[in-house]
C-alpha cells in the first residue's frame, strides 16, 4: 500500500508542480545512489545476529523519509525537500531489502523459498495495484497540494502499520520440520563463476534499462498527451502481470532453472522500450505493459533465487552487493539518459538506444551461461520453462485457490 501511494506518485507530483528536467533528473538518481550506498556498506557493519533490529531500524528511516515527503508537498521551494525525504526513503528501503532476505531465508527452508517468495510478491503486487488505483482515482479530480499530501500520509501510515506487523514477526517461530515435505533448510551450492556472471551481466542490464526508464514518465505526459487515467492505468498493468503469472513463475524456478529464468526474462525486457516506439494506441500499450509486469516479476524472482539457492557463503553481503550495484547502475544509467536527452536526442531515439543495449546483453548472457556446465541445459528445457511460466491457466488456478483458502480461513 505504502508504493501504491506514496513512492508510485512522489515523482509524479513534482512533474505536476514542473519541475525542471535537471532537477527531476537529480531527484530520481540521487535518492537512490545514497540507498545503494547505504546498502552495499550495511551488511559489512552490522553483524549476522542483529538482523532482526537492523531491517527494523532501516524501516523507521523510511517511515522518516515518508513524513518528510507529507512536509515537502506544502513547501514553495519543492527540490530541496523532495531529495532529503526520498534519500531517507531508500536509504531505508534498499538498506531493509537486504537484511530481510536474508532473515526471511534462514526462517524458510530451501525447497519452500522459490514458492514463498513467488506467492508472496504475487499478494504484494494485488495490494500495490489496489492501493495505486484507489490514490489515483482520487487524485484524478483532485491534484492541489493538499490532495497529495492525503495520499501520502496514507501512505505514510501503511508503512508505519507493515512496521508494526514486521516487529510482530520478528519475535515468532515457525517449526517447519511438522509442515509436509519441509525440513531443515539447506542449500544447493554451486562454483561462483556462474554466479559471478549473473551479478556482473544483470547489473549491466540495469545500467541499460536506467537509460531509458525515468523517462517514460514524461514521454507519456509531455509527448503522448496522457492524462492520469492512461497513465495509471498502463502503470498499473504489470502489477496485475505479476499477481496473475509469479506462482508461474516460482514453478518454474525448481532446480537449476533461476538461471533460465534470467535470460528469458531479460531478453523479453530488451525489446520492450523499442516496442513502445512503434505500437500506435493505447490498447496495445496495455498488452505490452502486461508482458512486461510478467517478465520483471521472472527477472527478479530468479536473480534472488540464484544468491539464496546456490551461493555457498557470505550471502548476505554478496547479495548487499548486488543491490547496491544494481541500484548504482540505475543512477548511471538515469544520468546518461538524461545526458542523451540534453543532447537533442529524443524520447525515441532514447528508446531505441536503450532496448539496443539491453539485446546485446541479454544475448550475451545467454550464450555464456551455454557455456558454463553447471547452468548449460537443452533448448528444450527453456520451452519447457516457458509453458510452465507462461501459461494462464494454472496461475488464475493459484489465483483462485488462494482465494478460497482465505475464505475457508
Amino acid at each position: 500500500m505504502m508504493v501504491g501511494m506514496a513512492e508510485a506518485f512522489a515523482l509524479f507530483f513534482a512533474v505536476k508542480r514542473e519541475m525542471p528536467l535537471d532537477e527531476l533528473a537529480i531527484l530520481s538518481t540521487l535518492p537512490i545512489l545514497m540507498g545503494s550506498v547505504s546498502q552495499w556498506l550495511m551488511p559489512v557493519i552490522v553483524p549476522p545476529h542483529k538482523l532482526r533490529s537492523a531491517k527494523l531500524f532501516f524501516y523507521l528511516v523510511q517511515i522518516a523519509g515518508l513524513t518528510l515527503l507529507c512536509v515537502a508537498t506544502q513547501q514553495e521551494n519543492l527540490f530541496p525537500w523532495m531529495t532529503a525525504a526520498l534519500s531517507l526513503y531508500w536509504i531505508g528501503g534498499l538498506s531493509a531489502g537486504p537484511f530481510w532476505l536474508e532473515w526471511i531465508s534462514k526462517e524458510v527452508p530451501s525447497k519452500a523459498f522459490g514458492s514463498f517468495l513467488s506467492k508472496r510478491n504475487a499478494f504484494v503486487s494485488i495490494c500495490t495495484l489496489i492501493a495505486y488505483i484507489s490514490a489515483a482515482a482520487f487524485l484524478n479530480n483532485n491534484t492541489q497540494a493538499r490532495d497529495f499530501l492525503i495520499v501520502f500520509a496514507l501512505g505514510t501510515i501503511a508503512r508505519f502499520a507493515s512496521f508494526i506487523c514486521q516487529w510482530m514477526l520478528s519475535r515468532a517461530t515457525i517449526d517447519w520440520s511438522r509442515k509436509k515435505n519441509y525440513g531443515r533448510p539447506h542449500k544447493t551450492p554451486l562454483p561462483f563463476k556462474p554466479i559471478l556472471w549473473m551479478i556482473v551481466l544483470t547489473v549491466l542490464f540495469k545500467f541499460a534499462v536506467s537509460v531509458s526508464s525515468p523517462f517514460f514518465l514524461p514521454f507519456m505526459v509531455k509527448e503522448l498527451k496522457f492524462g492520469i487515467i492512461e497513465y495509471v492505468s498502463l502503470t498499473s498493468i504489470p502489477f496485475l502481470g505479476r499477481f496473475l503469472f509469479l506462482a508461474g513463475w516460482g514453478r518454474a524456478s525448481d532446480s537449476i532453472r533461476p538461471f533460465l529464468g534470467v535470460q528469458i526474462s531479460s531478453l523479453g525486457i530488451a525489446f520492450i522500450p523499442a516496442l513502445w516506439v512503434w505500437l500506435p494506441n493505447f490498447w496495445l500499450y496495455a498488452g505490452l505493459e502486461l508482458l512486461s509486469g510478467v517478465l520483471w516479476g521472472g527477472f527478479e524472482l530468479c536473480t534472488i533465487l540464484i544468491l539464496q539457492r546456490f551461493l555457498q557463503k557470505n550471502t548476505l553481503r554478496m547479495m548487499g552487493i548486488h543491490m547496491s550495484l544494481m541500484s548504482a547502475a540505475s543512477v548511471i544509467g538515469a544520468l546518461t539518459g538524461s545526458w542523451l536527452m540534453k543532447s537533442q536526442n529524443s524520447f525515441q531515439e532514447l528508446f531505441l538506444i536503450s532496448s539496443g543495449a539491453r539485446i546485446v546483453i541479454a544475448i550475451a548472457m545467454i550464450l555464456i551461461f551455454l557455456r558454463i556446465p553447471s547452468t548449460k541445459t537443452k533448448l528444450k528445457v527453456y520451452a519447457q520453462y516457458l509453458t510452465t511460466a507462461l501459461s494462464l491457466r494454472p496461475s488464475l488456478a493459484n489465483v483462485g485457490r488462494m482465494i478460497s483458502a482465505r475464505r475457508r480461513g
